[in-house]
């Protein structure tokens, strides 16, 4: 991690820090907590969601498949978070009548489907179907929704007037702090994200988990410490739509666009030679500094290199025919009409 992203994390833990000194210092009035309370975690819900539903549109054939499964994994923790938004306590009833307890137990929940979902997408493997848990998981967000939202009544208490957050609600936050703290040292230390997205994705991991430490020290019914909440969240959400959004989706389609010109440029502008019946093209620095730095294309019947385009120079190890024929055949790569292509 740069020494930006440190500062940052610093400047984070700091203010986090001051919030809790000057809390019980700083009572807000109910028109003021509702209006901090609404612009922020309203958009900040609808940005989750795009960026959580911004992998499955692409699909998991133009981005990489970790970005894919955490997204499909994460979808069913936007269930309770539109129920806790529909269950603020200054909206109109929402099924039963809005309670600071059923407002909470929503937030505990949907904060635990999403550090649910990313644990899935981290560990999910490759080559396993990801449905069979994906329909769980929505399954089970939907029950217990709608449990807290007919039953909360029976849940055990989350705050209590004039003490503030109970034991039990701060154990819940605690563990999901934990666990939220554990999957930012798992995405920094294996990089499951690629190098450049996964600096984002723990800056925003570091402030989502500041936002589940704080209401350990919740106090007051309309806290300044859940409008501090409420702007981490935002925060964490930027920080996941830019490194998902802008760095994996976007740049990488245009690093794509610009690639794919200078190879074809370089496919127009390139002189083919015969050499024992191969034919062989130069195409410069668009393979050289692209995503493939050599094509050789084989004949399946004799086993015979056909074509082969280069960078610069050639490389005798591009030149080697394949060892198990067998199994590339199994796998159909690249096979067209009897003929296979080969990328490095």
């Amino acid at each position: 991690m740069d020494l930006r992203a440190m500062i940052l994390m610093i400047l984070g833990a700091l203010s986090a820090l001051f919030i809790i000194l000057i809390h019980d210092k700083i009572i807000l009035d109910p028109g003021s907590f509702s209006y901090l309370i609404a612009i922020t975690r309203i958009p900040a819900f609808f940005l989750f969601a795009s960026t959580v539903l911004a992998p499955l549109l692409v699909g998991p054939h133009l981005i990489k498949r970790t970005f894919y499964y955490t997204a499909l994994f994460v979808v069913p923790s936007l269930i309770p978070q539109a129920f806790h938004i529909l269950s603020f306590v200054f909206f109109p009833d929402f099924i039963t009548p809005n309670h600071r307890d059923k407002v909470f137990w929503l937030h505990i929940i949907f904060v635990a489907y999403t550090l649910l979902g990313i644990t899935f997408g981290i560990f999910h493997k490759r080559g396993t179907a990801p449905y069979p848990k994906f329909f769980a998981l929505l399954l089970s967000s939907l029950a217990v929704s709608f449990f807290i939202v007919l039953y909360y009544p029976l849940l055990p208490k989350t705050y209590i007037k004039g003490v503030g957050s109970t034991i039990f609600s701060d154990v819940l936050w605690a563990g999901l702090s934990l666990w939220n703290f554990w999957l930012l040292y798992l995405i920094l230390k294996k990089k499951v994200y690629g190098e450049k997205v996964s600096k984002y994705v723990s800056l925003g991991m570091f402030f989502y988990g500041i936002g589940s430490v704080l209401p350990i020290f919740y106090t007051h019914f309309r806290d300044i410490i859940l409008v501090a909440v409420s702007f981490y969240r935002v925060l964490a959400y930027a920080l996941f739509a830019y490194g998902v959004i802008k760095v994996e989706i976007v740049d990488v389609s245009k690093d794509i666009l610009r690639r794919s010109r200078l190879f074809l440029i370089s496919l127009a502008k390139a002189v083919p030679r015969w050499e024992s019946d191969v034919l062989k093209v130069a195409l410069g620095n668009s393979f050289e500094e692209g995503y493939i730095k050599s094509l050789c294309i084989y004949d399946l019947k004799t086993k015979e290199l056909r074509a082969y385009f280069y960078g610069l120079k050639e490389r005798e190890e591009d030149l080697k025919p394949p060892e198990d024929w067998d199994k590339l055949s199994e796998k159909k790569n690249g096979l067209y009409q009897g003929w296979t292509a080969l990328s490095c």
